[in-house]
């Protein structure tokens, strides 16, 4: 995956410097330990330490402040966030063709005619009195590329797997989830939701409802997103795209172990099936 930091996103809109570094600390910063990790890359631009932070300060004055605790726990961190690789040091821009955005010219390059020449996505600094929209279609004359847009670390998670559904058991395992529940896959859980063809909406359904099951079994409520299956485990329930039934066993505990993927497509669940997760169970137990 390529990311690359939309800097004239960056418009003065956090309020104060503490909210920037906040807003740094619990979003951005997650997306680059994660894209270090995997060896992805984000591009930045050269213009960005001249951009507005608040009011007053830009990001080059925010990081030259002396006094403050907060910036220098996390200079190490800014440097290398607002640090090359800068797209325009090797800009594949092509000025012969044209650049569209949504059907909107794009006179001269940014970030966008560089998303589209790179087939990267956008991190947006999002602003509360700007329309926020997760994805724009770009094109030139040799290629149109869909880029989504991102401007938090859940979201930025989503697109990860939207672009490679094999990342799909690292995502559930990073996503935060409600009341600080984690996810962990078994083996068997990995192999079979990687090899589960599904939609971006189904993954979003899927992502954004453990949150809704999780709930309802806090607080004891009756849900369509799970129900006991054999005594070891219980199951994950969602209808996914073209009338599937996704069943995600699991055990229920501190942390939510994912035992096994699977298709369900008769009305009872076979035997062998049953056997399987009790099997998986086992190996893998409660917390």
């Amino acid at each position: 995956m390529t990311l690359i930091l939309n800097d004239e996103s960056m418009r003065g809109q956090f309020d104060n410097m503490p909210d920037f570094l906040r807003y740094l600390h619990d979003e951005l910063l997650k997306v680059l330990r994660d894209m270090e990790q995997d060896n992805d890359l984000i591009y930045k631009s050269e213009m960005m330490f001249g951009r507005m932070v608040t009011g007053e300060d830009n990001l080059y004055s925010l990081m030259t402040k002396s006094g403050h605790p907060e910036i220098t726990l996390l200079k190490r961190y800014l440097v290398q966030l607002f640090s090359e690789p800068y797209w325009e040091t090797d800009s594949v821009y092509d000025e012969s063709t044209e650049y569209y955005c949504d059907e909107i010219l794009q006179t001269g390059r940014n970030c966008y005619t560089e998303a589209i020449d790179r087939q990267a996505d956008i991190w947006v600094f999002k602003n509360p009195d700007e329309i926020f929209h997760d994805q724009v279609v770009g094109r030139n004359s040799n290629k149109e590329w869909i880029i989504y847009q991102t401007g938090d670390y859940r979201s930025f998670l989503r697109v990860l797997v939207r672009r490679d559904q094999t990342r799909l058991p690292v995502v559930l395992e990073r996503h935060p989830f409600v009341n600080d529940f984690a996810i962990r896959l078994s083996d068997e859980a990995q192999s079979s939701l990687t090899n589960i063809s599904m939609t971006d909406k189904d993954i979003d359904k899927l992502i954004t409802n453990i949150d809704t099951m999780i709930d309802d079994r806090l607080n004891g409520r009756k849900s369509h997103y799970w129900a006991p299956f054999i005594p070891e485990a219980d199951e994950y329930r969602l209808s996914i795209s073209d009338g599937r039934e996704l069943r995600i066993y699991y055990i229920w505990g501190k942390t939510i172990t994912f035992l096994m993927g699977y298709i369900k497509k008769t009305q009872e669940t076979p035997q062998s099936v049953r056997k399987q997760v009790g099997k998986i169970a086992k190996k893998y137990g409660k917390d």
